[in-house]
């Protein structure tokens, strides 16, 4: 329930629905959830079906957000900082709201120049122009609109060499653009000297890359004052930093479209709120908010390196009296097939592995210090089910699915052998609607499975979390279609992931499934599989009936299996 219909932080739980009768379903859901483990509500706390609350320092109506009045007032009646605690203090308030205000990073760029290191506190005519433009951008803040999934999103970039501003929009009932947020930011020293075109581009990168959670898997409309980026999309050269811009960009669908100048004034007016010599000194953005957690990177990140050296200075000596040992292997014949078959074994047999070494957990903690790792982080559900090898349905595995979703229509899973930490990554799993399984070849569709009896006969499950969301999951799942393809033979006990990938399938009636298999995961979980089916006769399969391409192996008794040949490679030019 989860983003669904409930947010939930620390303990303060918003249910959020469209419809009266969709909302009391949502609370029994909710209350249900906290039932279950024991939970209890203060219901003088408590308020139930409202059209306008106060949650996180935001008014939620239903028209979208506005700031919340006290947090305001507090800003609009702050008085001038005297000492650099109280200018860290306003603008963390006042960035609070920096979704409300139009080129809040360009605003408010004097005042975060204060906070530099061995900065002294010099409040001249900028800083205080800047702190009344901000309580003045609070005080009128519009209402933000809430993003409609069924409409088209737009959005609108600028740039100056000061600063980029960004805003995504959407077009009401009333056929007039409503803005959902406002982004901004300064423009780095090594940047400031960019060409028209690198910067408009500049931009146009950055504005969909911190919108990409609304863009991503949907056309939109990019509108730009810069009439050279119509050309963007049609470009074949893809040298140099604009070229490698347009093929970063090709995983979206939008269309460009050019605003002149003088009715781009939405955009445009947040990047020249100040005069470019009022910019000697640009930093990055969001200094005052990522101050911080950078220097949290930089110095778990400085104190990783550092381990590492002090470990490799203390294998100096190990590494110089092993050098003649060294040489003398370099020295010896090639090991033989037998031979590298033998080292398998034992590698196989647990006696190579160890594990991890000082420097490497170092490097791993430097690495998780200093990175992103975006495309792992959007993993939002985990599911417990069963696959069988498509050409021998002897071979069972348990398989967890870790899956992120990239729009309605698209899920990807990393698939392992088990939940913990040590857990293998053994395959992948593709996961489409029914419309996209409709819309592939006939001989693809034979590599799909459908995912109905899984659903319905109680295999998959989603563990740990409460019987009403589970369901709520499950139900449209039980419509989809999906691929998998394994790389580790675990049920073998094959020691690494070897030989060609298998197409793997999914069980489609009773008595196909190992027992023990199933029982093993119904212990584990404290579940029942037939109290599961039970409880899911009500969910249905595709809206169309099963696709007979789908399951193919199930009709005819065949299937396919990935078997190696050898061949010749295609060279490229020069090679």
């Amino acid at each position: 329930m989860i983003n669904f219909c409930v947010i939930v932080y620390i303990d303060d739980i918003l249910v959020y629905s469209e419809t009266y009768h969709g909302h009391a379903q949502h609370i029994e859901w909710t209350l249900g959830a906290l039932r279950d483990p024991g939970f209890k509500i203060a219901l003088e706390k408590s308020e139930f079906f409202l059209s306008e609350i106060l949650f996180l320092g935001y008014v939620v109506t239903r028209g979208g957000l506005r700031p919340d009045s006290k947090k305001v007032a507090a800003v609009k009646e702050a008085s001038v900082p005297t000492s650099l605690t109280q200018v860290r203090a306003f603008l963390g308030l006042a960035s609070y709201y920096r979704r409300f205000i139009k080129g809040f990073a360009a605003i408010a760029r004097p005042l975060t120049n204060l906070l530099r290191k061995d900065q002294p506190l010099s409040w001249d005519a900028e800083c205080q122009q800047a702190f009344a433009t901000l309580k003045d951008a609070l005080a009128t803040a519009p209402i933000l609109i809430r993003p409609d999934p069924s409409k088209q999103f737009i959005l609108i970039t600028d740039w100056q060499p000061e600063a980029i501003s960004v805003i995504l929009a959407q077009k009401g009932n009333d056929g007039r653009e409503h803005v959902i947020e406002y982004a901004s930011r300064t423009v780095s020293d090594e940047r400031r000297n960019d060409s028209a075109p690198q910067g408009e581009c500049y931009a146009v990168v950055w504005g969909i890359q911190h919108f990409h959670p609304y863009l991503y898997g949907q056309k939109f409309r990019l509108v730009t004052d810069h009439e050279p980026l119509l050309a963007l999309k049609k470009l074949t050269n893809y040298t140099g930093m604009i070229g490698r811009w347009a093929v970063r960009l090709q995983e979206y669908d939008f269309d460009i479209v050019h605003r002149k100048t003088e009715r781009h004034g939405n955009a445009d007016g947040l990047t020249r709120l100040h005069r470019p010599a009022k910019w000697a000194a640009l930093r990055a953005e969001e200094e005052v908010e990522e101050e911080s957690e950078g220097e949290l990177r930089r110095e778990v990140g400085g104190a990783a390196a550092r381990l590492v050296e002090d470990e490799e200075e203390e294998r100096e000596a190990e590494e110089e009296s092993a050098e003649a040992e060294e040489e003398e292997e370099d020295e010896a014949e090639e090991e033989t097939s037998e031979e590298e078959e033998e080292a398998y074994s034992e590698y196989s047999e647990g006696e190579q592995s160890e594990a991890k070494q000082f420097v490497t957990k170092a490097l791993e903690m430097g690495s998780v210090a200093m990175q992103r790792f975006d495309p792992v982080n959007q993993i939002c559900k985990h599911i417990c089910a069963f696959h069988f090898y498509s050409h021998d349905m002897t071979r069972q595995v348990e398989a967890h699915h870790y899956c992120s979703r990239l729009n309605e229509d698209f899920q990807q899973c990393a698939v392992y052998d088990r939940e913990d930490k040590d857990a293998r990554l053994i395959g992948i799993e593709y996961i489409v609607s029914e419309k996209v399984f409709l819309s592939l070849p006939e001989e693809e569709k034979k590599l799909w499975h459908s995912h109905e009896f899984e659903v319905r006969g109680g295999l998959a499950t989603i563990p740990y979390v409460p019987e009403v969301m589970e369901h709520a999951e499950l139900s449209p799942f039980a419509k989809t279609y999906g691929k998998v393809w394994h790389f580790w033979q675990i049920d073998r006990g094959d020691a690494l992931p070897v030989g060609p990938p298998q197409l793997m399938m999914a069980f489609r009636n009773e008595g196909q499934m190992d027992e023990a298999l199933l029982q093993g995961r119904d212990r584990r979980y404290g579940i029942s599989t037939e109290e599961l089916k039970r409880k899911r006769r009500d969910i249905t399969g595709p809206d169309l009936g099963r696709h007979p391409s789908a399951d193919w192996w199930e009709g005819t008794g065949r299937s396919y299996q990935v078997k190696l040949k050898e061949k010749d490679v295609d060279a490229a030019p020069g090679w």
